[in-house]
């Protein structure tokens, strides 16, 4: 029950499956469909390809919707737009862009260039050359930034790491959040190592101690449990609740 309506050199091969319109395109799945485009797959079952070209949806119930290069992959997974995007696993979805890969159950990437988003439920909202490999970790924006621990995030900036589980990097360049519910809000170079450690802008600082905290400022170390900095520079709290006020 195969059937295609127009176009040319287009082929309807699984059982009620569709082609309608486009050239060389192919309808392969069970129940799968081929609306327009050139060169065009659609080899899972139930599967979708909506334009473009060269699209692949190969999972079941996949689809491509337009574009160039993109292929769904995974079961339910989702392409829309962009070039060379792959969505790789169960409910991957990427929106756009170029060159991005969702490669998780339920991972997404919304547009921008280069983005991965390699764990269960992680998220990439644009940007290029971010990635996002911790379960429910995400990256919104920015460029060369990382989450890698569970539900870590990294909201936009340059070269930004947040590696502790619940960890937080608010833009800056070269700011690291490894504690777990650590967070660097903006600057340069900064550290918040200690679990639930802040840094809160400023340069070259470090918050190590667990509950530690530096409030901006320059080459600032709190290494203390609960040790404060409120800003200065080159100021030093090392002891267990101790404080260093700005000169």
């Amino acid at each position: 029950y195969a059937s295609v309506s127009g176009g040319q050199g287009n082929i309807a091969r699984g059982n009620y499956s569709s082609v309608s319109a486009g050239y060389l395109n192919i309808a392969r799945g069970n129940f799968a469909s081929v609306s327009g485009g050139l060169s065009n797959d659609a080899s899972g079952n139930y599967s979708s390809v909506s334009g473009g070209q060269t699209g692949d949806a190969s999972g079941s119930y996949a689809s491509v919707s337009g574009g160039r290069d993109n292929s769904a992959f995974g079961e339910h997974a989702s392409v829309s737009g962009g070039r060379d995007n792959e969505a790789s696993n169960r409910h991957a979805s990427v929106s756009g862009g170029r060159g991005n890969t969702a490669s998780a159950d339920a991972a997404s990437v919304s547009g921008g260039a280069s983005n991965t988003a390699s764990a269960s439920y992680a998220s990439v909202s644009g940007g290029d050359n971010n990635v996002a490999s911790g379960n429910q970790a995400s990256v919104s924006g920015g460029r060369l930034n990382t989450a890698n621990a569970a539900y870590a995030s990294v909201s936009s900036g340059l070269s930004n790491i947040a590696s502790g589980n619940w960890a937080s990097v608010s833009g800056g360049s070269n700011n690291n959040a490894s504690g777990n519910y650590a967070s660097v809000s903006g600057g340069q170079t900064n550290w918040a190592s200690g679990d639930y450690s802040s840094v809160s802008g400023g340069q070259d600082s470090d918050a190590s101690g667990n509950y530690a905290s530096v409030s901006g400022g320059g080459g600032n170390f709190a290494s203390g449990e609960a040790a404060s900095v409120s800003g200065g520079r080159g100021n030093v709290a090392s002891g267990p609740d101790a404080y260093a006020p700005s000169p």
